[in-house]
């Protein structure tokens, strides 16, 4: 193995939610909120009730076979550079499955999830998702997002409009944005 190898980590996911005992909910709503939705997601949910519900959506998605994500082949390499920071990189996570990827500075991790999110354009291979091939869809068309290592607010936009950028990506109108944002801003004390 060399310095440049990417090694993964696998966690048990929805197995191990099933076997670790959580504390009672606080509303029986919040449990049964996700065993029959596919659709369902943790907005609303509060307090305990947030891991009870994380657990049941974890379960579903698992048993639905929603969620798997396949990187086959996967070749990036950077502008003006011949070095392949992927070189026919492949990586199989199944639904419910948590992975960590592993590895020295420069290996690929970043630039892995960079490229599966759509924030980087790959020359070869196919990334999957839910069984969709998302390899040439635009990052504001996957349904997905990243949170970066030295994650910052952007300097130059009031706290609102932080809040407001990833919708406004999205393609959502002006109103809904703002009233969405102000909704979030409020829950952390900031509106």
């Amino acid at each position: 193995m060399n310095s440049n190898s990417i090694f993964t980590r696998r966690h048990a996911g929805a197995d191990a939610a099933a076997s670790v005992s959580a504390p009672a909910p606080t509303s029986a709503a919040a449990e049964d909120a996700f065993k029959n939705d596919p659709t369902a997601t943790l907005e609303g949910v509060r307090g305990k009730d947030v891991t009870k519900a994380a657990k049941a959506l974890l379960k579903d998605s698992a048993k639905r076979g929603g969620g798997s994500i396949q990187m086959r082949d996967v070749v990036k390499v950077y502008p003006g550079s011949t070095v392949h920071a992927l070189d026919d990189f492949n990586l199989d996570i199944k639904p419910g499955e948590m992975v960590v990827l592993l590895g020295g500075s420069g290996c690929g991790k970043s630039t892995a999830l960079r490229s599966l999110a759509g924030l980087e354009d790959i020359q070869g291979g196919r990334i999957m998702v839910g069984g969709q091939d998302v390899t040439g869809v635009p990052v504001n068309k996957r349904e997905m997002a990243m949170v970066f290592q030295a994650y910052s607010l952007f300097p130059h936009m009031t706290a609102l409009e932080n809040v407001e950028f990833g919708l406004e990506v999205r393609g959502m109108g002006k109103a809904e944005r703002r009233k969405i944002a102000m909704e979030q801003l409020e829950l952390v004390g900031l509106a």
